[in-house]
């Protein structure tokens, strides 16, 4: 799925037109396709965060921000040695076709590992 989508972001333009595909590219594609989702679900707490507002409630809790307009969860694990992404993971609705897709795909990436596995991968 990845791979299509890197191919629409050539064609409109927003990623380098190059022949093999790249896994910079299959990162920004990714990318897109969570802040599209993000976009969807939580457009309202993401304005209200643009505009240094605070997010609804049972979002709030979660301490999120965003960067590079990815909405990310904060916490008191930005004090630790771990890497960024795993600081501050990005917040995904539950209920959305494109979560569960990218959940299947690391199941069956890690040859159909267990769900803490899993979970410990998208994080």
């Amino acid at each position: 799925m990845l791979n299509i989508v890197v191919y629409v972001l050539r064609f409109c333009r927003v990623l380098p037109i190059n022949f093999a595909i790249m896994s910079t590219d299959l990162e920004q594609a990714e990318e897109y396709l969570i802040k599209l989702v993000q976009a969807r679900h939580f457009s309202e707490n993401i304005s209200l965060l643009e505009n240094n507002e605070q997010c609804s409630f049972p979002i709030r809790k979660l301490r999120p921000f965003l960067k590079d307009g990815v909405l990310r969860v904060g916490g008191r694990l930005r004090n630790s040695q771990l890497d960024f992404n795993q600081q501050h993971p990005i917040l995904l609705p539950k209920t959305d076709h494109f979560v569960n897709i990218l959940i299947d795909h690391y199941h069956r990436r890690n040859l159909h590992t267990g769900p803490t596995l899993v979970l410990a991968l998208l994080r």
